[in-house]
């Protein structure tokens, strides 16, 4: 085969341009520390190189959220330990009132928890980065109102209470200035809210004995002919009045609906009756926010609330952060229906790997609590003792006591005076100490419920050091995993690099050498 000048060039550039070509691959590998420069150049490489990136990014954004979460989880242990300390300073009063013989020392203690409270309302509405950390998803409502609202309104606010929020309290009121006050015992539910309207009380069929149930049939003709279809319901609640009771029969579903009737505990205008319902009635005292129990309610065992309300107060719970509530005609948006349910905020700590880092305003401070200081504080409070000039006018303008009856001397009136203020004092130590004694032990109950949230707390936070150690431990697989798809030895590639530029200055040599030779050199 005959060999040409022009196959000799064109063979030496081939080569040399090879050589060239692996000389600056070498070189570019060398530079940059990477094994490839485009897709092309390993299409396998870079796919990978792309998944491990994707991982190792994503490694990176769960540790981002960890630091929140972290942070989001500080600050709202931080509410914990606030509402914490301030429960066990409230206990702390409540015992060392409970030790005391006079009602003034009482009163003052009163005071001091009323003080509290408004603190307890402040740990509700801790923000983080503007946003109220106790409110769920509803981060730009806080948990306790900020202000005075007359107008603001919401119908059918919903609470469940159980057996164990019902209080046997000895209520204490007085019908005049200087009268004889009355004491009286009675079973009560406690509202976190004054002045609401329409409250209506559920309890299922199956608490009350038949007895019971016929009874109240031979009074109520909704219970002796059931109510059996939500829309007929909901006439028949459009068309009731206080003191009514309605049977609901539907899907299983047996209900008795009680509608409470108003009264007021306190004041000239109190009802002497308030705190003495009938066997089957409940009795609403709008003034004190409680629910007077008659005998057949006292002991069931689950209680479903519903109540409306119009004009809150500040301080007060913000209904679309603890119950379930629709909105006024007045309010944003109007006639909409809110629910607290499924409002756990949950961020992501790897594939499948997501929990909760809020909590909510009604664990931490749960309405049954704010509505136990308060009406323990009201109580205690609205309870007077009467001056003796006060029982004297009383007794003198009493009709017993003016002629054509016997008219006591002004000695007798004296004794008598005497004999109604050492009773009062001791049917107000009496009032009272039952209510420090009650408080104890709701308090108890109170501080367990929030111990046992505060630990799911904890039981999180320490869940999520262990997700940040395993995320870091992730990042240095996941990094050596892609740098050994993707990065090169450099040792190796400089030796590489160094034989291909040795070849390469070689290639170059011999092409010098073969493009010196001419036709003299043949002749």
């Amino acid at each position: 085969m005959r060999i040409t000048n022009s196959m000799m060039s064109s063979r030496m550039m081939l080569n040399i341009n090879r050589n060239m070509r692996l000389l600056d691959n070498l070189q570019m590998q060398f530079a940059t520390g990477k094994r490839i420069q485009f897709p092309s150049d390993n299409p396998i490489v870079a796919s990978r190189a792309l998944s491990f990136r994707t991982t190792v990014a994503q490694n990176l954004q769960h540790q981002r959220n960890v630091d929140q979460a972290e942070s989001w989880m500080e600050v709202t242990e931080s509410g914990f330990f606030e509402v914490s300390s301030v429960l066990t300073r409230i206990n702390e009063l409540v015992v060392q009132g409970d030790a005391l013989e006079n009602v003034s020392g009482m009163r003052d203690i009163a005071t001091q928890i009323s003080t509290l409270m408004d603190q307890l309302g402040l740990a509700m509405n801790q923000s983080y980065t503007g946003r109220y950390l106790f409110s769920g998803f509803r981060t730009d409502q806080p948990g306790v109102l900020l202000r005075d609202d007359p107008t603001l309104r919401f119908n059918d606010i919903t609470q469940r209470f159980t057996q164990r929020n019902v209080e046997q309290i000895s209520a204490f009121q007085r019908f005049g200035p200087g009268e004889r006050p009355e004491v009286t015992e009675a079973s009560v539910l406690k509202l976190p809210y004054t002045f609401a309207e329409n409250v209506r009380v559920t309890i299922d069929a199956s608490e009350f004995t038949q007895d019971q149930i016929d009874a109240m049939e031979d009074d109520h003709p909704l219970v002796d002919n059931p109510v059996t279809t939500p829309a007929a319901l909901a006439t028949a609640l459009a068309g009731a009045s206080e003191g009514d009771i309605i049977r609901f029969t539907y899907a299983g579903t047996d209900q008795i609906i009680i509608f409470a009737s108003q009264r007021t505990a306190n004041g000239p205008n109190a009802d002497q009756d308030t705190f003495r319902p009938g066997e089957f009635e409940i009795f609403h005292s709008q003034d004190t926010g409680q629910l007077v129990l008659g005998s057949a309610f006292a002991g069931a065992n689950t209680f479903d609330v519903q109540y409306d309300k119009e004009g809150f107060s500040k301080g007060d719970l913000n209904p679309i952060v603890y119950f379930t509530a629709t909105s006024g005609p007045n309010g944003n948006p109007p006639n909409r229906t809110f629910t607290m349910d499924g409002h756990q905020i949950e961020f992501e700590f790897g594939v499948g790997t997501r929990f909760a880092v809020n909590s909510l305003a009604k664990d931490v401070l749960p309405a049954h609590l704010v509505a136990d200081l308060r009406s323990f504080a009201g109580t205690v409070l609205n309870i007077e003792l009467a001056e003796r000039t006060q029982i004297l006018a009383a007794l003198r303008a009493n009709p017993a006591h003016q002629p054509p009856n016997d008219v006591p001397s002004e000695e007798d009136f004296g004794k008598m005076a005497d004999e109604q203020m050492a009773n009062e004092q001791q049917w107000a130590m009496t009032t009272i100490q039952s209510k420090f004694s009650n408080m104890i032990g709701l308090l108890e109950g109170h501080s367990s419920t929030l111990s046992r949230h505060q630990t799911d707390l904890g039981a999180r936070m320490n869940r999520l050091d262990l997700t940040r150690e395993r995320l870091e431990r992730d990042e240095i697989t996941f990094e050596l995993i892609l740098s050994q798809n993707e990065d090169v030895d450099l040792a190796e590639v400089a030796m590489r690099l160094r034989s291909a530029e040795s070849v390469y200055q070689a290639s170059l040599q011999a092409g010098i050498n073969m493009v010196q030779l001419s036709l003299a050199n043949f002749l």
